[in-house]
């Protein structure tokens, strides 16, 4: 009988350990998601810099410009 009773135990410690390891893997996989998000959100944002770089280049290289003529 000690047999069957342990192997009765580590069966259900296997079932708790089974249980924990899914709500990991769903965890795990949540997170994933949610630095998927934050990536994409990185990159926008990096593009959005981009944008703002540019636009403020070209308004500094008319007002250079317009100072250049005004000068003559």
């Amino acid at each position: 009988m000690s047999t069957e009773r342990e192997l009765g135990e580590h069966a259900v410690a296997i079932e708790h350990m089974q249980r924990d390891i899914d709500d990991l893997m769903r965890d795990m996989k949540d997170v994933k998601q949610k630095i998927d998000k934050i990536d994409k959100a990185m990159d926008e944002i990096r593009g959005g810099w981009k944008v703002i770089i540019w636009i403020a280049a070209g308004i500094g290289a008319f007002i250079s410009y317009i100072v250049a003529h005004w000068m003559k």
